[in-house]
């Protein structure tokens, strides 16, 4: 279940970037700071519930990203909204009076998705049912990086320290040795189709794969 108590909001504005951050300031009752980057302008405030907002010159957001190569530049641009100014209000949980509020000043509606985002509420309930399982299966486990990559250590069940990383497109699994910061003794991987498929891996598929790698340990260990 998904929790929509606070959410994360975009607007876009007809509006430079200027006139409509007093808009947006007049219609929520807020204080917004002016800040210089580049030759560009945008406007910043925390908001009474513990949100943050942002109103932003799309074309500074486009300029950020002019040193990559052409089709990845093109990629991004086409993710900037073509009004001159775009509004980000993170973490609210007042949604929708802002909401109200703003579409009331002349500002559009774009995204509006629950915070923390829906994949990252349902990764964390996931981990939040496997450790234990794995726990009480006679695993050391922790989650020393939820993404890019995925990223585990301790003790498997028979005792050895492990590292498990799943990164790119490879998850790979270190069993044995003394130095945690050191290739264990024995290294097991295992490659995923596509080139980010494994750094952003759910936690059912990595710890699938983590045990696949595990039993492969057990077998070519003889201790299985």
């Amino acid at each position: 279940m998904v929790d929509w108590s606070r959410q994360s909001l975009i607007f876009t504005s007809e509006q430079p970037v200027r006139s409509a951050a007093r808009a947006l300031a007049a219609a929520l009752g807020i204080e917004l700071e002016e800040t210089h980057r580049d030759g560009f302008v945008s406007f910043h405030a925390g908001g009474p519930d513990g949100e943050s907002i942002g109103v932003t010159d799309t074309d500074a957001q486009r300029a950020m990203f002019g040193s990559l190569p052409a089709e990845q530049r093109e990629a991004v641009l086409a993710t900037i909204p073509r009004e001159p100014t775009g509004v980000l209000i993170h973490a609210t949980g007042r949604a929708g009076s802002v909401v109200d509020a703003l579409t009331s000043a002349g500002f559009t509606l774009t995204h509006r998705d629950p915070f923390p985002p829906a994949d990252v509420q349902e990764a964390d309930a996931a981990w939040a049912r496997l450790l234990p399982e794995l726990r009480s299966r006679g695993w050391e486990i922790d989650v020393t990086c939820f993404a890019a990559p995925v990223q585990l250590e301790g003790a498997v069940p028979e005792g050895d320290r492990f590292y498990y990383r799943c990164r790119w497109d490879t998850c790979s699994l270190d069993i044995g040795g003394d130095d945690p910061s050191a290739v264990g003794d024995w290294v097991g991987e295992q490659s995923l189709e596509g080139e980010y498929a494994a750094s952003y891996l759910h936690p059912d598929e990595a710890v699938r794969i983590l045990l696949e790698l595990h039993g492969r340990w057990l077998q070519e260990a003889g201790t299985g």
